[in-house]
């Protein structure tokens, strides 16, 4: 797993408190994790050791911007937008990314909690990852041009209910 540095501040304006304002910023360190960092060609080392294969990802920078507003005692809505660096090095290493294809840059996000009582309360979110991609071509085939391209995006929904002790 790369270290993570995260720096994020928070501001609910006096005239305004059931309103929260979120900024984040987030350095992931990829390049210091040898077996995602590392280029795929050429192959020095088997997939995941220090000299070998790795997936070309450079560090990324991500930032978020959130908004929370407390609505009532019993709901609270909470929407975002997240946006990160491109990653991968070079076009050659687009053929190995098509088993890790987190191409997304841009996320957006909204969603809430439902107080049902003081102990039991109902969470939920959708979150949607913007379509991109990266073109390259296949390292493995030398003299003959292959382009490759991945792509992706992503819909994710998610609930869940917490209990309060």
């Amino acid at each position: 797993m790369p270290a993570m540095l995260t720096l994020g501040a928070a501001y609910t304006p006096a005239s305004a408190p059931q309103w929260t304002i979120t900024g984040e910023y987030q350095r992931i360190f990829y390049g210091d994790v040898k077996s995602i960092s590392n280029p795929s060609a050429p192959p020095n080392g088997p997939l995941g050791a220090p000299n070998g294969v790795g997936f070309g990802w450079d560090d990324v920078d991500v930032w978020r911007l959130a908004a929370i507003w407390r609505k009532s005692d019993k709901l609270t809505l909470r929407t975002g937008v997240s946006y990160s660096t491109e990653f991968i090095k070079n076009d050659g290493d687009v053929v190995i990314n098509t088993i890790a294809p987190a191409t997304p840059q841009w996320h957006l996000s909204a969603g809430g909690t439902y107080r049902i009582n003081e102990r039991w309360a109902f969470t939920f979110s959708y979150t949607h990852a913007f379509s991109n991609s990266f073109s390259g071509s296949n390292p493995a085939l030398t003299g003959v041009a292959q382009p490759v391209k991945i792509r992706m995006h992503q819909d994710e929904i998610a609930t869940g209910i917490s209990y309060r002790w």
